[in-house]
């Protein structure tokens, strides 16, 4: 299958070649040189107002008067826009080709992720290339030109950003019709924008002057060069058009005598001057040709039926008829905007019914020279629908291979109608795999029906139907997953598998990927790690690096709910080895994480911090927000581990509130549970006993959260029955609740094989016993706890404990065969001198005692400082030392400390 080509055209980062003859415009050059200590500079003027020009003759001055280098050397960078640049991704990826002028290296990181994630906001990404280009020497200029056509409300907003963060070694030019809605009084205000407007550009009457008699030999008077002033108000396309209708005039005073009238009305008026001034071959030509956004030899050839495009070519640049070329070698060109529009019109006025056919010419040259964007859009401007439906069949595949063309393709199919997709099926499931991957899904339910009723009436093969049908199957199974509808989506997803053939490795690809997701979801370990295996093998066979990462996540954090670490840790680092042998893509990030989530397990929280700083970055790029909102998740409990309890709760707040801004159940629901586990670590039981209370009892039906997910909820309202800072022993009344709880989950965990999780439900159940003042039986739930813990490494787990469980520990750590294992917990968890003369408990002051107290309660650093009324930075001096005197790590034990003392 022929890929369907995704290339920048190069011609957009040419600054436009100045012609050698032009009025010179010392005035306005001299304030674009002043303004080079802002950050913007803007020229914006209606068209035909010379600011491209201007643009690039101040460019081209700075080059030869020595102030920069030449463009080629790599500090002036140009950049042309036009409609198809309002695709955020596509303004992206051009606007980082065009600072790869300036800077090979620029945008490395971050244009792989253009390529697969469609729907992603740009903002994240621009940050990360702010930060490459602080690091770069120099004063770096780039200009967009033609800013005016873009609309897309989100690229503005990235503009806003970029210009709120700019570095100082670039400076941006905007050349645009209107002026764009970048809150420029903001940098009005700060002395950072210069402006040139239609005021400024106009020419002045000693320009006019300049350029009808010395540029153009007119020998006008000056009264002629004065009216002409002033009917025109300085406005150089009029000026210029006129100047070309001047030409051969037996009386130029009597024809700018008549020169009057609006600027639109005087604009028509001369296009058709000039047009009537043209020989005929040429004006058939200028109008057969004004169909082509940009045009060469051979494509004009081709849409004319001529053979003579290249003289005609050379001979309008060469009389600057408004053509304009688009590269040094003058292969190709385009017309000037403001002339282009109104040859159209003129060719709709004269000629309608050439149109269809100079456009399928178009599309027919375009198609057959490997541009298949262009040739698509030339034969829907055709109303060549078949056509056009034709060639988006033959690539439409390409879409889920580059998810970045879902976007254009979505367009293309809105400009079709219904009938010519509908009796194409594989049109139908593209444009439902394109809703999905750009999120746009408010008519996707609509779009279902009509490919369930396509393919229904197709005339076609028993296997073609089964293919189809099974490609909606798979469709329908990522959507219901998207809408958190888990068991809806495995029985598509069962359907789908059933009967995709070996030859649909791509969808199948896609389907055991999210079939494995949603198997971990519920909990169900062998199904999940049997249809990752295979997504993760067709991802490799169909070159889908993205989705091959994330099928290695899934099954890694398969192997964490196994209680496998070592595997999970072989998996990511395996991720990462494979990173450094190809561009870096944001997908990346979920190897950061779970590296990340290894470390903390172990106990290793430099190394875990390490890596959830770069997961958490990295992922920002891709607006990968499930993987950033778990890298703070994660990190809350490295700092709370580490004693850095208010880090800890701004980290845990940062992934509730972006939880919360997501409508999933689930989602929340994980949130708040992790929030409350956060709370009892801290000694906050009030929070975590106020989430329990919400929390529906065992066997409550709740079909939006997943079994997994619920066994984890259930376990933490275990903890919070079973640790209680307010007495050593639990009464009947908690016993009868707690452990019937522990032994159920513990239960489900053995059938499941979620040792993971078992490793705490085992040192539940021994805490519980030891509080009950069975010491045999909880010996005997501490030493299943350390058959599965030591051999991976599992400490956080048992840490996380304090010394609750070091009774526990002192009496089988000299008969368990994990003796080492379990010394270098001791080493951890054991005061170096505990005993009740320490002169570092007799050394706590009044005050430390005090906060003491408020921790116990449940009070921040920032609560504690407000009740006290002493500074934020005060509580933190007090609380360091009295994690010394009590020799604890974090509040938590602290807490347990000072009440084994009886100091609080």
């Amino acid at each position: 299958m022929a890929r369907m080509p995704d290339i920048l055209l190069q011609t957009k980062l040419f600054m436009p070649p100045i012609r050698p003859f032009r009025v010179p415009r010392p005035r306005l050059i001299e304030k674009l040189n002043n303004g080079l200590h802002g950050k913007l500079t803007l020229l914006s003027a209606p068209a035909g107002s010379g600011k491209t020009t201007l643009a690039a003759e101040w460019l081209q001055q700075k080059t030869k008067n020595g102030k920069q280098k030449t463009e080629n050397d790599g500090n002036i960078a140009w950049l042309s826009l036009d409609e198809s640049d309002n695709d955020p991704i596509r303004f992206l990826r051009y606007f980082v080709a065009a600072l790869q002028r300036l800077d090979i290296d620029v945008g490395q990181t971050i244009l792989p992720t253009a390529q697969n994630n469609p729907n992603q906001a740009i903002i994240p990404l621009l940050a990360g290339l702010l930060n490459e280009l602080a690091a770069i020497d120099g004063k770096l200029v780039l200009v967009l030109d033609d800013y005016h056509v873009i609309t897309e409300v989100g690229i503005h907003e990235a503009m806003i950003f970029l210009l709120d963060y700019l570095p100082p070694q670039l400076y941006l030019v905007l050349v645009s019709r209107t002026e764009p809605p970048l809150q420029l009084p903001r940098l009005r205000v700060r002395g950072e924008l210069t402006e040139l407007g239609i005021q400024e550009l106009r020419f002045t009457l000693a320009e006019t002057a300049v350029f009808f008699n010395d540029l153009m030999k007119l020998n006008l008077t000056s009264a002629d060069i004065t009216r002409l002033d002033e009917h025109t108000e300085g406005w150089i396309a009029s000026l210029q058009l006129a100047a070309h209708s001047l030409q051969g005039q037996n009386d130029p005073s009597a024809y700018v005598n008549n020169f009057t009238g609006d600027n639109r009305h005087v604009m028509d008026y001369l296009v058709g001057e000039v047009l009537q001034r043209q020989p005929g071959y040429i004006r058939d030509f200028l109008l057969q040709t004004a169909v082509l956004r940009r045009l060469n030899v051979q494509l004009c050839n081709a849409v004319t039926g001529q053979v003579g495009s290249q003289h005609i070519l050379e001979d309008l640049d060469r009389r600057n008829l408004f053509v304009i070329p688009l590269d040094d070698r003058r292969h190709w060109y385009r017309y000037h905007q403001l002339f282009a529009q109104f040859l159209q019109a003129q060719l709709k006025r004269e000629q309608p019914e050439l149109l269809p056919d100079l456009h399928r010419r178009a599309s027919q040259w375009f198609v057959e020279n490997g541009f298949i964007f262009e040739s698509i859009d030339h034969a829907l401007a055709a109303a060549d629908f078949a056509n056009a439906a034709d060639l988006l069949m033959q690539h439409a595949r390409q879409v889920l291979w580059e998810f970045s063309q879902a976007t254009n393709y979505l367009q293309w199919c809105n400009l079709l109608p219904d009938g010519e997709i509908n009796k194409r099926p594989e049109l139908l499931l593209v444009q439902l795999w394109a809703l999905l991957f750009t999120g746009a899904n408010n008519t996707f339910l609509q779009k279902i029906t009509a490919a369930d009723l396509a393919i229904d009436e197709m005339d076609a093969s028993p296997h073609e139907l089964a293919a189809w049908r099974a490609e909606l199957a798979a469709v329908q199974g990522e959507f219901a997953l998207f809408s958190d509808d888990i068991y809806q989506a495995l029985n598509h997803f069962e359907t789908a598998i059933t009967h995709l053939s070996p030859e649909h490795r791509y969808v199948r690809s896609l389907t055991r990927q999210a079939q494995g997701f949603a198997f971990r979801l519920i909990g169900c370990v062998e199904p999940a790690l049997e249809a990752l295996t295979e997504a993760r093998e067709l991802a490799l066979a169909t070159n889908n690096h993205v989705l091959w990462l994330f099928a290695l996540n899934d099954l890694a954090e398969t192997h964490v709910m196994t209680g496998d670490l070592q595997a999970a840790n072989d998996i990511y680092n395996q991720m990462l080895a494979q990173e450094s042998e190809r561009p870096s893509v944001p997908a990346i990030s979920v190897a950061h994480v779970g590296l990340g989530q290894v470390a903390w397990v172990r106990n290793e929280l430099e190394t875990a911090v390490t890596h959830l700083e770069k997961g958490i970055s990295i992922s920002k790029l891709g607006s990968y927000q499930g993987v950033e909102r778990l890298g703070h998740t994660l990190m809350a409990y490295v700092k709370q581990a580490q004693g850095k309890d208010d880090e800890a709760v701004v980290e845990m707040e940062t992934a509730v509130s972006a939880a919360n801004a997501i409508p999933t159940p689930r989602i929340v629901a994980n949130a708040k549970m992790h929030e409350a586990r956060l709370a009892l670590l801290q000694g906050n039981l009030g929070l975590a006993k106020k989430w329990a209370d919400a929390l529906p009892g065992k066997g409550v039906k709740r079909p939006s959260i997943p079994q997994y997910l619920a066994h984890l909820e259930q376990t933490l309202l275990a903890r919070v029955s079973v640790v209680s800072r307010d007495k050593p022993a639990l009464s009947k009344a908690e016993v009868a609740v707690a452990a019937p709880l522990i032994e159920s989950l513990i239960t489900e965990a053995q059938e499941n094989s979620w040792h993971g999780n078992l490793i705490e439900l085992y040192l539940l159940a021994a805490l519980c016993e030891h509080k009950q003042n069975n010491t045999n039986a909880a010996q005997f739930a501490l030493k299943h706890a350390l058959d599965l813990a030591a051999p991976q490494e599992y400490q956080r787990q048992i840490l996380d404990f304090g010394e609750s469980l070091l009774p526990i520990l002192t009496k089988i750590k000299e008969v368990t065969p994990h003796k080492d294992y379990v010394n270098s917990l001791f080493q951890k968890t054991t005061p170096s001198n505990r005993n009740e003369s320490s002169p570092l408990l007799d050394s706590l002051t009044k005050r430390e005692l005090e906060i003491l107290k408020l921790m116990a309660d449940g009070l921040s650093n920032r609560q504690i400082a407000e009740k006290l009324f002493i500074a934020r930075g005060t509580v933190g001096k007090h609380t360091s030392n009295i994690f010394i005197k009590l020799d604890a790590q974090n509040r938590a034990t602290a807490v347990l400390r000072a009440q084994s003392f009886d100091l609080i």
